[in-house]
């Protein structure tokens, strides 16, 4: 009988996976803890759903920190995306080394297990870039939001000028015995 994949997955991969999700989101945390806050905040308050609908109207207020505070953020961000890869090549270059002396190794002993000793590197490898594609998708979505407030921004100040409110006139035509043929100028 075939076992179910959640089986499978509990029984030989539950605790790798957690340990590597846990260090993925130490490491993330380490370089961008503060970075994208204001964007998942401001994501939270646009997810009120009712019926499948999404209700939610950004403020004045949180516009202008949105256009004015989260490009800084930004910025923090992709110094800490670049510190990520600088660390990532580091590893990448040790990793070649590394290689090359297990390889001459698996050579002269038949009996060792090369890629046994080269998995572990390979991992820390694919976490690496797990975060620098995570961070690097949560920045593509703080410059989609910045671009989305700005024009609701501008179409709210266009609104503001082209229709402004001022003084109607409530003088009604007088419709007191109006002939069936006559127009009321």
């Amino acid at each position: 009988m075939m076992k179910s994949l959640n089986e499978v997955f509990s029984e030989n991969y539950a605790d790798e996976v957690a340990n590597l999700s846990e260090w993925c989101e130490e490491i993330y945390n380490n370089f961008f803890s503060g970075c994208y806050d204001m964007m998942n905040d401001i994501k939270h308050k646009l997810k009120v759903m009712d019926n499948g609908f999404v209700y939610g109207k950004l403020s004045e207020f949180d516009l202008e920190r949105i256009i004015t505070e989260l490009p800084m953020d930004l910025y923090t961000a992709s110094e800490s995306i670049n510190k990520l890869r600088l660390e990532l090549e580091m590893i990448k270059l040790k990793y070649k080394r590394i290689r090359r002396e297990v390889l001459k190794e698996s050579e002269k002993d038949e009996n060792f297990d090369s890629q046994d000793k080269l998995s572990e590197h390979e991992l820390l490898i694919k976490a690496y870039e797990s975060v620098i594609t995570r961070a690097e998708n949560e920045r593509s979505s703080c410059r989609e939001l910045i671009m989305g407030a700005k024009k609701i921004w501008d179409s709210r100040r266009s609104a503001e000028h082209s229709n402004p409110i001022g003084e109607t006139n409530t003088d009604l035509p007088d419709y007191k015995e109006v002939a069936r043929n006559q127009y009321v100028k």
